[in-house]
């Protein structure tokens, strides 16, 4: 009998596997299909089904590598689809499901950088900024974040009077 419950449980145990592998294989395709499109034009019926397999993945296997991963990578799909706020949510279950992962500073440069450039929330973005800085002062984004700061509140005119100084 114990054999039996071995047995079961094994079979199991590599069939949720076989699925698990299966859908990081669906998801590999979608991927492929998206990046390999030679029109340049982001598709929104591929983006839409890729975005939702990422987020399908990273719901039902949370523990698994790939999860963070897939997140922010539906965040970034979103994104390109010009749908900041749910971009935004994307990336804020990125920060609070996987704050050691390596994509969390990623995701709170980027909720910062679409209040300040898609949704011109400056107050937030400099808010969002300044927490990255606090939080991730060695990271390679730090010195971007400062510069972005610096930026947020500057007049079209003042801007491009700047940029002509530093070309000058």
């Amino acid at each position: 009998m114990k054999n039996i419950s071995f047995l079961f449980v094994l079979m199991l145990f590599v069939s949720c596997a076989n699925v698990e592998q299966k859908q990081i294989r669906e998801i590999e395709i979608l991927e492929n299909d998206l990046i390999s499109d030679t029109t340049l034009i982001l598709s929104v019926d591929k983006a839409n089904k890729c975005i939702e397999k990422y987020i399908a993945f990273a719901n039902k296997y949370p523990e698994h590598n790939n999860s963070p991963g897939y997140l922010y990578d539906a965040a970034k799909v979103t994104e390109g689809l010009n749908k900041a706020y749910d971009a935004i949510k994307l990336y804020g279950q990125v920060e609070s499901v996987y704050p050691q992962s390596d994509y969390a500073p990623k995701a709170l440069f980027s909720k910062a950088f679409l209040l300040d450039e898609k949704l011109n929330q400056d107050v937030k973005a400099e808010k969002l900024y300044i927490e990255f800085i606090k939080k991730y002062p060695n990271h390679e984004l730090t010195p971007s974040a400062a510069q972005l700061i610096e930026l947020l509140y500057l007049s079209d005119d003042e801007l491009k009077e700047r940029i002509l100084n530093k070309n000058s």
